[in-house]
Parts: structure tokens; sequence; C-alpha cells
């Protein structure tokens, strides 16, 4: 065993995937050069013949942002589609979009806030991949060498200008929450011991939902298609055990 073997393992897990995501962030940024010299006058429109979509998706971030800090007063009866109320609901709310809300209120660019949004869709994606590789058992390099592949997938850079069509983390989740679900369900059909595994149980079903939620909120469109392959698929785990 060499010297950076067991300082390997005394790094805690926690660590070890934030030194990967940062890697990965590192790999969006080089992969949008030179979009982040740029970052606060510029976005990515990806191969779309105008950039009515993505303009729409920054106003989309400034809205959410403005409507946290108004602790989502109004939420709905966004300033478009008018006279019509609830018009929000006609388009792509993305509330998860909240999240770079900090950027907006800290320094007024919805630009460099829908940019940084842009990146860390990218970095999450090529990390999520590399954890359900993991899971599925693979070396560390295929795993990271996987998770580069879902980040740099030429269908996410083709649709680079519909930001919502880029979050494939959220499937990449809901797939590996469901995979630890049934192996935990597995064990309660074979344990007799059950109670402790019950509550571990619940506490995966949870986790399978809260994936799928976020992957809605992230874009309705992959929500309400995984849905269909959900029902199926976790059919066919249940009975194979």
């Amino acid at each position: 065993m060499t010297d950076s073997e067991p300082s390997r393992r005394n790094l805690s897990p926690w660590f070890r995937g934030f030194v990967m995501w940062l890697i990965y962030l590192a790999i969006a940024l080089a992969g949008s050069w030179p979009l982040c010299l740029s970052a606060t006058s510029t976005i990515s429109i990806g191969f779309e013949g105008e950039a009515t979509v993505p303009l729409l998706n920054v106003w989309t971030l400034w809205w959410n942002a403005d409507r946290l800090a108004a602790a989502y007063a109004d939420y709905w009866n966004a300033p478009i589609f008018y006279p019509a109320e609830g018009a929000f609901a006609f388009s792509e709310a993305q509330p998860t979009m909240a999240m770079a809300a900090p950027i907006v209120w800290l320094t007024g660019s919805r630009v460099l806030a829908y940019n940084v949004y842009f990146w860390l869709v990218l970095s999450l994606n090529g990390w999520a991949s590399q954890r359900l590789l993991r899971r599925l058992g693979h070396c560390d390099w295929v795993a990271f060498c996987g998770g580069v592949m879902c980040l740099m997938l030429p269908f996410v850079w083709w649709q680079s200008g519909v930001v919502q069509l880029m979050t494939l983390f959220g499937i990449v989740w809901t797939v590996q929450a469901m995979l630890d679900l049934f192996r935990i369900g597995t064990n309660n059909i074979e344990s007799t011991a059950g109670e402790g595994n019950w509550r571990l149980a619940v506490l995966g079903g949870l986790r399978l939902g809260g994936a799928f939620c976020l992957t809605y909120l992230l874009c309705n469109y992959w929500g309400m298609f995984l849905m269909l392959v959900l029902v199926h698929s976790s059919l066919w785990l249940w009975t194979r055990r």
C-alpha cells in the first residue's frame, strides 16, 4: 500500500465529492469557452435560430429571483400575456432557477446569474452521472469518464440555448434513488429483522419522490417523460428482486 492510498481513504466522502464537482465545473467552463470572458453580457443560444428562448429563460430566472424576494407573492401572475391572470403557468416556470437569485440581488446582473446556473447544470450532469456509475460498481476512472461523457453529450450542447432541456442530473438522481430503493426493498423481503430496513425503505421512498419532484421542477417535459418510464421500470425491478 502506498502512502497516498491511506491519505485518500482518510478524506471525507463529502470533500471528495466536492472536489470532483469542482473538476466537472472546470470542464463545463472549458467546454463553453470563451463564454466566461463575457459572463455578464453574453449567453449561449446553442443552435437556436433566434435568441427568443434563451432570453425568455433569462427573464424567467429574474422573475423567480424577484418573487423569491417577495416571498412568492403573485408568483403566477407574471406580467406576460396581459391581461390574463396566472399567465406564468403558460410557460416553463423553472422555480429551481431561484438558486441563482443571490447573484441577481448582489450584482443586479441577470445574465451573470443565468450563466452561473448554466454552468451549474452542466457540472451537476457530470457529477451525478459519475456517482451513478460508481453506485453501479464501476471503478473511479470509468465513472469519471462516464461523467465527462454525460457533461459533453452532443444533445446537451445542441440544446444549450434551452437550459431546461440540459438538466439531466435530476433524471440521473431519480434513477439512482430508485436503484437504491429497490435494493432496500429486496433486503426487506429477505430479512426477518425488518423494522430497521423498513425505516430505510421509507427514507429511500422519500428520496425517490424528492428526486422525481426536482426533475419535474427543473423541466416539466423531463418530469412527464420520466414518469412514463418509471412506472414500467419499477415493476421490472420489483419482480426481478
